[in-house]
């Protein structure tokens, strides 16, 4: 029994600025940079639609569950700053860090589904 042997890729030479507009509207059009070429050049390509998340629905609740714990470590540190206790430099340091890290996962939470709308 004989291999089929796959068809062999066909290549063409473009100029930097005309590589940059036909990937830049490969994209714009959701597919891939071949199928966005044979689209344009057939009359009836056979083409897929490229579909990207930027953002997976497993990577989503991570980062949910990661903003949870850092304000649970938030919530303990603000009771200690509410109390009698002394907060040590390393409280004061950890509160900082947490701070500015539910700061950062908010904003991409917010920008990723305002870009793609919720997973």
């Amino acid at each position: 029994m004989t291999a089929i042997k796959p068809p062999s890729p066909m290549t063409f030479k473009v100029k930097p600025d005309e590589r940059k507009r036909i990937v830049a509207d490969a994209k714009l059009a959701g597919m891939a940079v071949s199928s966005y070429i044979r689209s344009r050049l057939l009359d009836e390509p056979q083409t897929k639609t490229v579909y990207r998340r930027t953002m997976t629905k497993r990577l989503m609740i991570k980062l949910i569950g990661d903003i949870g714990r850092v304000g649970n470590n938030m919530n303990q540190i603000a009771f200690k700053l509410n109390s009698d206790i002394v907060l040590s430099p390393l409280d004061k340091q950890l509160h900082t860090e947490a701070s500015r890290a539910i700061i950062e996962m908010c904003a991409a939470l917010i920008t990723h589904m305002l870009q793609n709308g919720p997973c």
